[in-house]
């Protein structure tokens, strides 16, 4: 009696384990037919309840056809591995069926169960992957956007180490810097061999804002022919798992021909105001001088 007491407390505990788990589990004979199945994989392939699936084929009801639609042989299937030659296999990227007709992304484990060191037959774990799928599409979607705006970029785009050494670069960069592959810049540091002055790159990044950003930087760059351009920087800082600067990006814009522009409207301004000035002048010596012309037409009357 104790004894048939501990095995029914045992086989409650192993129910109430089963059918608690959000992982859905079954099991298979060595015919690959269901043993056993808990209520999340009922749920899962879109069944009442559990007992739907006792006794029948499950290759036949959720793993028939692949993701195209043809059809996926029972040989070829890899939960079978289990009961077919003993060692367990894990599947990640794999299509299994609803009752419904719908299928879903699934991620599964399948191990082998022996009795006595025979083999009896398989336990099957089943994980709906759709929404990681969705995630992982999406996170592919956006990092193509993001590589297709820094590829197509007008303005030059750099990630740098806090030490200066360069991550990578755009082509719009390239061709402001007068490089001919991004090879031959990325083995450039930014600090000491792009930054006409070191310390202005260092001024810079002590005096970015609260929030990490630097806006609007003006400062004097190298050229690969030594030239010297003055560029305009907007960027920020990006953090790793540790808390600390893992690198920035910087928008680069190259402001040399506006610099050129504006010396010279600067000039022009100068030399109006000089020309302002030097009429201003003109006009009230003229207005003395006219005086001095009438004085002396008088003089030369009375003479």
């Amino acid at each position: 009696k104790r004894t048939e007491q501990s095995l029914q407390e045992s086989e409650e505990k192993y129910r109430l384990l089963l059918n608690s788990t959000a992982e859905a589990i079954y099991g298979l004979d060595l015919e690959g037919n269901c043993t056993f199945c808990n209520p999340a994989c009922a749920r899962l392939f879109g069944h009442q309840a559990p007992e739907n699936l006792l006794g029948r084929k499950m290759h036949a009801i959720v793993h028939h056809t692949r993701a195209d639609g043809s059809p996926y042989p029972e040989q070829d299937c890899g939960i079978y591995v289990a009961v077919r030659e003993g060692r367990a296999s894990h599947i990640t990227d794999e299509v299994l069926w609803r009752a419904d007709g719908t299928s879903f992304s699934a991620e599964y484990w399948s191990f082998p169960m022996f009795k006595a060191d025979e083999l009896a037959g398989a336990v099957v774990t089943v994980l709906d992957t759709s929404d990681r799928k969705q995630a992982e599409q999406e996170l592919r979607r956006s990092e193509e956007k993001y590589r297709e705006l820094f590829e197509n970029s007008a303005y030059g785009i750099i990630r740098a180490k806090p030490d200066g050494t360069l991550l990578d670069v755009n082509p719009a960069l390239m061709r402001m810097l007068g490089y001919g592959s991004k090879e031959e810049l990325l083995i450039r540091n930014l600090s000491s061999e792009i930054y006409e002055d070191p310390a202005a790159r260092k001024a810079i990044l002590n005096s970015c804002s609260p929030s990490e950003r630097v806006d609007g930087a003006e400062v004097k760059w190298k050229r690969k022919d030594g030239k010297t351009i003055f560029v305009r920087l907007s960027g920020g800082a990006f953090r790793g798992e540790n808390g600390l600067v893992s690198h920035y990006e910087v928008m680069v814009e190259d402001i040399t021909e506006r610099r050129s522009l504006e010396d010279q409207f600067r000039q022009a301004q100068k030399m109006e105001a000089v020309g302002m000035l030097a009429g201003g002048i003109s006009h009230d010596f003229n207005n003395h001088l006219s005086v001095i012309l009438g004085n002396a037409e008088l003089l030369l009357d009375n003479v």
